[in-house]
């Protein structure tokens, strides 16, 4: 599965929380709906949504007749929101982390060995393995580059579980 952005993922979650419709049911949407739910500009989120198209999660159809174009999630799309959903709702071993650095770093987790996540996106790690939850920092999860890295789980604006930071 592909790494989502944090704008991807602002605006995959925006078409489950936009004023009119929930894309996960099969419908689509009007684009400026979504686009209002993201939170992000009109130019930048047009960006994204292309983006996601380019990597199979939405797809666009204009309307004729109309002004603004239908969006709506591909299988791919919908499958990959209901894995996230399930992964944060239940005890699936699956937390997203968000980088919240310029640079890659590389998380190690027991039994899932280093998983590179890049600048600013997001990366599904199992982190419950045989019932034991794992520790940040600790000797199960980490962050192999040097630095002061810290994991911050309360108000995640990107969409993630936890996001992490190098406070140095």
């Amino acid at each position: 599965m592909d790494k989502l952005t944090k704008k991807e993922m602002m605006i995959m979650e925006a078409g489950r929380t936009n004023d009119y419709s929930d894309l996960i049911e099969g419908h689509g949407e009007w684009t400026f709906a979504i686009i209002d739910a993201s939170g992000l500009d009109g130019s930048t989120a047009r960006g994204v949504i292309s983006s996601l198209v380019k990597k199979g999660y939405l797809i666009v159809t204009p309307q004729p007749g109309e002004v603004d174009s239908l969006t709506a999630y591909t299988e791919k799309g919908i499958r990959f929101m209901r894995e996230r959903e399930n992964a944060k709702g239940s005890t699936k071993p699956s937390v997203w982390v968000f980088n919240g650095e310029s640079k890659a770093i590389t998380v190690y987790s027991d039994g899932n060995g280093d998983i590179r996540i890049r600048p600013r996106e997001i990366a599904a790690i199992p982190l419950v393995l045989n019932g034991e939850t794992h520790v940040f920092n600790a000797d199960s999860f980490f962050v192999k580059e040097p630095g002061d890295w810290y994991l911050k789980s309360q108000g995640c604006a990107s969409g993630a579980d936890v996001e992490i930071y190098n406070a140095k």
